[in-house]
């Protein structure tokens, strides 16, 4: 009986540990369809120059998958994009690893930080094509019947940054709100503004190669 009490408790610590649930939570809508942030992983990487952060919504994703898809069209983003969710990256031109609060709101705006919130509204798939027949340009797109990729920002939020990426000293970004969100489909050039409200905090994994990607200020 003590023996089955003892694998009944580690095979429900291992369940425990096994379980992956997200950092940063909220959810994007527009009129046409709605999204799931669920944020998982994190990576960034800083030099003197400034800093980068990825957030993404799959559990299984990691440094080499992220610093792929950013700096190649032709890689399918479901190793690091989930459909249905959405991915957030921060761009900052000026970074203090020693921490730094940033914050924005409507009357306000910042430049101390370019946030962006990639969504793959609604149902569809990650196909590999051209979005608009007028154009020869092929990648991969969030696509379907009820499917439109959204990308966008919050005009209001605050956000605090931290760490030198070491494991005493690790990554952490904590958005503490960001909400009035706006944006726009790639082929449709009008402002689409989206209601959701997106909080959490994660810690990111120091990733080297995110230097190489094409949003890394330089």
């Amino acid at each position: 009986m003590v023996w089955m009490s003892l694998v009944s408790l580690l095979a429900c610590e291992k369940d425990v540990v096994g379980d992956e649930v997200p950092q940063i939570t909220g959810s994007v809508s527009t009129a046409d369809g709605d999204a799931e942030v669920a944020i998982y992983r994190a990576f960034g990487f800083h030099t003197d120059d400034g800093a980068m952060f990825y957030l993404t919504s799959t559990p299984d994703s990691d440094c080499p998958k992220v610093a792929e898809y950013l700096s190649s069209k032709q890689v399918d983003p479901q190793g690091v994009w989930a459909p249905g969710t959405c991915n957030l990256s921060a761009v900052l031109p000026n970074y203090d690893p020693a921490g730094m609060t940033v914050s924005r709101t409507a009357d306000a705006p910042t430049t101390e930080v370019t946030w962006s919130v990639k969504c793959a509204l609604g149902n569809g798939a990650f196909e590999w094509g051209t979005r608009d027949e007028q154009s020869d340009d092929e990648d991969f797109f969030w696509t379907g019947d009820d499917a439109y990729e959204w990308i966008g920002n919050g005009q209001e939020f605050t956000v605090n940054f931290s760490g030198d990426g070491t494991e005493v000293d690790p990554y952490m970004v904590d958005i503490e709100e960001m909400t009035g969100l706006t944006g726009n489909y790639p082929t449709i050039l009008d402002t689409i503004p989206a209601d959701g409200t997106l909080s959490g905090s994660i810690e990111a994994q120091s990733c080297n190669d995110l230097y190489a990607a094409y949003i890394f200020p330089k």
